[in-house]
């Protein structure tokens, strides 16, 4: 290592001699890459490689500045982001719209709102904001399930990056040079501070909700901040030959086993990412000078890696549709041998073209602008191909997916308002269940039948959760009676079945919180969040007393359902902190391998193949433990699949949304068997309306 008196001056004039390529860090980020896809293709498991490409551009990115710093020249934000952006969004732009228009041809109308309201904010880099708000799971989800534009999430914290590192490297630089510190060391200090104040946050975060954790970009600061740092001290990391070999392959075996050895998908972006981020500073620092004869330098540069470089961004952006793709087409959600290599070949084709077509002409043609003339403005002019490039290419993302919502907007306000104005009670399983069209909602609204069931809850009530709404009493303003409903998002969609009562009775006033996927035996899997859900409804039960709480007590799946053993234990702590409260206990709504609106859509009306047998049953144990809690047991089942037989429509109402969530009008039509069920036992509970 060199004296730690080495001058900020000496230290410039080595970050200036170095070559601006380092053909073992391209190598490295290009396997990186090329891991993401194989392990979400064939393993479906997380490589680690994305980790890799976050330190590897924070590292490049911070290189290139501080040297430009110490040769005395400040960092200019506005056209470091303009220009870095120019190369970025063609290739993602290019993506986007062939997401869209394949999406359009292969895949049912109904999936297309949903597609295009994805690819907004993938356009505009906030795709992981999006994924977090969506509460996205990025490891349970099956690959049908899972968005077309789930990866654009790595590219909006990088993006995100790309924009504040700039303007922190010029802030810094100001300092130092009022100061007349040494920049380097200022900006050590400052992403060092980043580096333990990010990993201390995501390690919290990680462990308290690891599914909101891995999109947050508070949660990976520190990961580009770690490829910042090594950046900064890396004139100070000398070491010999042999020991550089050694570190190389250290490194790139630690990057190619990272998603092997590591459990990934339940440990990251904590402390265990450390991994691939040391990895990748052995491989940097390995590479800093002559390369022994035995060292990992012949694979990371060799001509095979560079030749698949250029296509290496471009795959990574196209992989991912493709198997999304093929997993709605075919049905298969772990490709085999064979698949597998037929989505890469696939994804490698479009990559192929987008960088031939697009992102390689688009960056030539922003590289020869050529010099500006005596009347092209001096400052701005560097500027107007980059952001011309970045203006076209966003707007063609943007103008495709607003024409593929216009193309589904059949779904509109005026529609679902009329929808919403519906007597349900005269559909669904209370009329003949061979019904003939009109179908509700139609089939292309059918998706985006849903809705909040009440105004959101205000700020300051102690209880509220992410997703709590409120029906209150008009009347004189007092609630004779009040009903509240908590669980995932099924107690969402079905809401209707309990607010048809409440809205035709002006003083019943209703509370609904829900939390995707949080069902209470999934608290310690799913989190904070969940966690927060159920302890926040118990001490809601506590404090207000409601008269009535409604609650799934199963969790369907394909096969059958599971019991949710946890809800006995929380029913009878809340019964004890609210002894006249009473319970409804719903048996939960049936789950399919593939949505029957699908089927509906390719067959139509009546077609056999799209009839489904009612599966499973309830576990008698888990009846009786509800029995002896004398809570009130709702089976509406034998109303959603008529004679044990599910079908999209049932007397003339479009059944489900998707795979296991019921549209908002079958719902409401299901409130006459509901309340039929409850009123048996609540005496107060009003089956008229």
């Amino acid at each position: 290592m060199t004296d730690g008196k080495t001058t900020a001056k000496t230290l410039a004039a080595a970050e200036a001699t170095k070559p601006s390529h380092v053909p073992e860090i391209q190598g490295l980020r290009t396997i990186a890459l090329l891991m993401v896809a194989t392990f979400h293709i064939w393993f479906d498991r997380i490589s680690g490689g994305v980790d890799v490409f976050l330190v590897i551009s924070a590292y490049l990115l911070t290189r290139s500045l501080v040297a430009r710093a110490e040769s005395g020249y400040l960092t200019r934000p506005v056209r470091f982001i303009v220009r870095k952006f120019a190369r970025l969004v063609p290739a993602a732009a290019a993506t986007i719209g062939f997401t869209l228009l394949t999406a359009y041809v292969l895949l049912p109308a109904w999936m297309w709102p949903g597609i295009a309201r994805d690819a907004i904010p993938a356009a505009l880099y906030t795709e992981n904001w999006h994924l977090q708000a969506l509460q996205a799971d990025y490891f349970a989800n099956s690959v049908a399930n899972a968005s077309l534009f789930q990866q654009f999430w790595s590219l909006a914290i990088q993006g995100q990056v790309f924009i504040l590192w700039p303007v922190l490297h010029l802030l810094t630089e100001l300092v130092a040079r009022a100061t007349k510190t040494s920049v380097r060391r200022l900006l050590i200090a400052v992403f060092g501070l980043i580096f333990v104040v990010s990993i201390s946050w995501s390690v919290w975060l990680t462990a308290v909700d690891q599914q909101h954790a891995y999109f947050d970009t508070g949660a990976r600061l520190w990961e580009f901040a770690g490829g910042s740092l090594l950046a900064l001290l890396q004139p100070w990391l000398r070491f010999g030959m042999g020991i550089r070999a050694i570190m190389s392959w250290l490194g790139l075996i630690g990057v190619l086993s990272c998603g092997i050895v590591l459990p990934v998908e339940a440990t990251f972006p904590g402390f265990a990412a450390l991994w691939p981020l040391i990895s990748t500073a052995l491989v940097i620092v390995a590479a800093d000078g002559p390369s022994a004869k035995w060292s990992a330098h012949w694979l990371l540069s060799n001509k095979g890696l560079a030749a698949l470089a250029r296509y290496s961004y471009a795959l990574y952006l196209t992989h991912w549709p493709v198997l999304v793709m093929f997993a709605i087409l075919t049905g298969v959600g772990q490709p085999g041998a064979h698949e597998g290599l037929f989505i890469l070949l696939m994804a490698g084709a479009f990559a192929v073209a987008i960088y031939r077509f697009v992102e390689n002409p688009l960056s030539k043609w922003v590289a020869n602008a050529g010099p500006p003339t005596p009347h092209s403005p001096k400052l701005l002019f560097p500027l107007l191909r980059p952001a011309a490039v970045i203006a076209l290419c966003t707007a063609v993302a943007l103008v495709a997916t607003t024409g593929i919502r216009t193309t589904s907007a059949r779904g509109d306000q005026e529609y679902l308002a009329f929808i919403a104005e519906v007597n349900a009670s005269q559909f669904g399983p209370n009329t003949d269940p061979k019904l003939p069209p009109p179908v509700l909602p139609t089939t292309l609204d059918a998706a985006d039948d849903a809705r909040e069931p009440g105004i959101p809850c205000a700020p300051e009530d102690p209880h509220t959760t992410q997703n709590c709404f409120v029906v209150e009493a008009i009347g004189d303003g007092s609630s004779e009676r009040s009903i509240f409903a908590l669980g995932n998002s099924h107690i969402h969609v079905s809401s209707g079945m309990y607010l048809e009562s409440v809205y035709t009775h002006e003083n019943y006033a209703a509370r609904t919180q829900y939390v995707w996927s949080c069902t209470i035996d999934r608290v310690d899997e799913l989190g904070h969040l969940c966690g927060a859900l159920w302890e926040s409804g118990a001490n809601y039960i506590a404090d207000e007393n409601p008269d009535l709480v409604i609650v799934f007590g199963t969790q369907s799946t394909p096969e059958g359902e599971i019991p949710q053993w946890n809800l006995i234990d929380w029913i009878r702590s809340a019964k004890l902190s609210s002894p006249e409260t009473q319970f409804v206990v719903i048996r939960d709504t049936p789950r399919f391998e593939t949505a029957p609106l699908e089927c509906l859509l390719r067959n139509g009306i009546g077609a056999a193949a799209c009839e489904t047998p009612l599966t499973g049953s309830t576990d008698p144990k888990f009846l009786e433990a509800l029995s002896a809690l004398e809570v009130v047991w709702v089976d509406l089942n034998d109303q959603i699949c008529p004679d044990g037989v599910c079908s999209p429509v049932v007397g003339g109402l479009v059944t489900y949304a998707d795979t296991n969530h019921i549209t908002d009008v079958f719902a409401r039509s299901l409130a006459t068997s509901f309340d039929a069920q409850v009123a048996e036992k609540v005496s107060w509970w009003n089956a008229d309306r």
